[in-house]
């Protein structure tokens, strides 16, 4: 498993929006967080040099859902 993999997942854009979007300086990092988090996972998707605990299915599933969600932010 890929050391940064339980970290990419929607909830800290998410986080960062609950935080500070009431912040428009914020916006922007927030922004780029969520791209860039979504990014990651895309390439972990895409790529699938990553191993998964419960297998590539699921692992599949849940990279492509939260890049869509963090893509949506």
């Amino acid at each position: 498993m890929h050391r940064f993999l339980p970290l990419a997942n929607a909830f800290i854009p998410f986080g960062a929006v609950s935080l500070f979007f009431g912040h428009k300086a914020a916006r922007p990092a927030i922004a780029g967080l969520a791209i860039g988090t979504a990014a990651y996972l895309g390439s972990v998707a895409v790529l699938g040099e990553a191993a998964a605990p419960f297998g590539q299915p699921l692992l599949l599933a849940w990279t492509v859902g939260n890049a869509v969600v963090c893509a949506w932010i």
